[in-house]
């Protein structure tokens, strides 16, 4: 079957020729796009002006954070949070703080949300016109990406993902320029999102596969190098003088960590610092303790833990790869304003039972936007799966090697602690670009049947 669909030669462009970007399935294709993109940039705008709900969960503590700091004029992190357990998102509350400091507005970050949105999708959409240069993979590309309504509901949520991606993205996709002020730049973004989220280590490697894909220079490894060094350490040296401590990321490695190393860990998001719990501790305790005593003791804990239940911890790995794949509905609570928890199972079957009618809940216009979400993002992973062996099987593999390589770190660095559905957000564009091939490659074949047909 797949050697059917894989209508393509060696080479790059799929194999077909630069007219084919001019015929009325390319045009029909532009047009679908079009309107899949407006109908994003409407939705985001519709949600925007519609939402009422407060930030929840860890976008809470980021505003929390970034109005302390707008009213006191600190940069995150200051000598007041070395006490809590730890600093994460510091990227995003910094910048957080400075548009509350400017402007006053929350709805300000959501609009700079779209902005991030904005930049994820062209950032990849040049990726793929460098390198294979063929229009309509990229309608298809966008449709995919403007009907995944996760890119919906995040513009109005403070969350790190979104920043982060646009950041690793543009990173990558700045090398395809052929600039020479493209290699420092890539590395300079890359570690403003490293800022923002810890994982983008990733996607260094992967750029650095690029130059190797693209260059095979190493002065050009060394500048990207170079330009993320030099930001890691002007933020460490900031936040040294703000706060006393050399911190250029998130320092929460041991707190997640620990929520895997335990007897009742299963590879989910759990809490493990209550009364009772093993990550617990007394009060007098805890209270003389900075960000890094915390780190170092649930790190050196959960390590240990590790060591003496290495099977126990090594058998969460397909719990963590199901939690932090299998599901895209973690986004939908802004269609209840926040109110409503729509992440993990429990939502699952309560929308499951309204839909069958064994509920008295009516059903939502939320729920029916996160099952449709759910259904499309379902859609592209198997989409996903197949253009994978589709770009191997036609030895085109080696331009989604970056690309790859940064899924696969990101994936890797993220089940070392815990599986949650939001943290893959950052590989959602490497997933739509490999399902865009795998439907190109279909309507290929299709096209290519009907005009075999047509000849006889």
């Amino acid at each position: 079957m797949l050697d059917k669909l894989a209508m393509t030669h060696d080479r790059i462009g799929f194999g077909f020729s630069p007219a084919d970007n001019k015929t009325k399935y390319a045009k029909t294709l532009k047009i679908f796009a079009c309107c899949s993109f407006f109908l994003m940039l409407i939705a985001q705008l519709i949600l925007i002006f519609t939402f009422k709900g407060k930030q929840i969960s860890d976008a809470d503590v980021y505003l929390r954070w970034a109005k302390e700091c707008s009213e006191n004029g600190w940069w995150y992190p200051a000598k007041s949070h070395i006490y809590s357990d730890y600093f994460f998102g510091n990227g995003l509350i910094n910048l957080t703080a400075l548009v509350l400091t400017v402007t006053k507005s929350l709805k300000v970050m959501f609009f700079i949300n779209i902005l991030f949105v904005q930049t994820i999708l062209w950032s990849c959409l040049y990726i793929i016109k460098k390198v294979f240069n063929r229009d309509s993979l990229c309608y298809w590309f966008v449709i995919l990406f403007c009907w995944l309504n996760t890119f919906w509901s995040e513009a109005v949520q403070l969350r790190t993902e979104t920043m982060f991606t646009a950041f690793a993205f543009l990173g990558i996709a700045v090398l395809f320029s052929d600039k020479k002020w493209a290699y420092p730049v890539s590395g300079i973004l890359l570690a403003l999102a490293n800022w923002v989220r810890p994982v983008a280590l990733a996607f260094l490697i992967g750029a650095i596969c690029v130059l190797i894909y693209k260059s095979k220079k190493i002065r050009h490894a060394i500048a990207v190098v170079a330009g993320y060094a030099v930001v890691i350490l002007l933020i460490g040296i900031i936040s040294f003088i703000s706060c006393g401590h050399f911190v250029y990321q998130s320092t929460t490695f041991g707190f997640n960590l620990i929520m895997s190393a335990n007897d009742d860990a299963d590879g989910s998001y759990m809490v493990v610092v209550n009364e009772g719990q093993v990550g617990y501790i007394e009060p007098e305790v805890r209270k003389t303790m900075t960000f890094k005593d915390l780190d170092e003791y649930y790190t050196k804990l959960s390590l240990e833990w590790i060591k003496d239940n290495p099977l126990g911890y090594l058998k969460q790995i397909p719990a963590k790869m199901f939690f932090l794949y299998g599901t895209e509905t973690y986004s939908g609570s802004v269609y209840f304003n926040n109110e409503k928890n729509t992440a993990g199972m429990d939502y699952i079957k309560s929308v499951a039972n309204k839909f069958t009618g064994n509920s008295d809940e009516a059903i939502h216009i939320g729920d029916v936007l996160i099952v449709f979400n759910q259904l499309w993002y379902m859609m592209i992973a198997v989409m996903f799966a197949i253009g994978t062996v589709l770009f191997i099987k036609k030895k085109q593999w080696r331009c989604m090697v970056p690309l790859w390589i940064s899924m696969l770190g990101g994936t890797g660095i993220t089940i070392l602690v815990v599986g949650s559905a939001r943290y893959h957000f950052p590989y959602l564009p490497v997933m739509i670009i490999s399902a865009a091939f795998a439907f190109e490659c279909i309507f290929a074949s299709v096209k290519t049947k009907k005009l075999q047909k047509g000849s006889l």
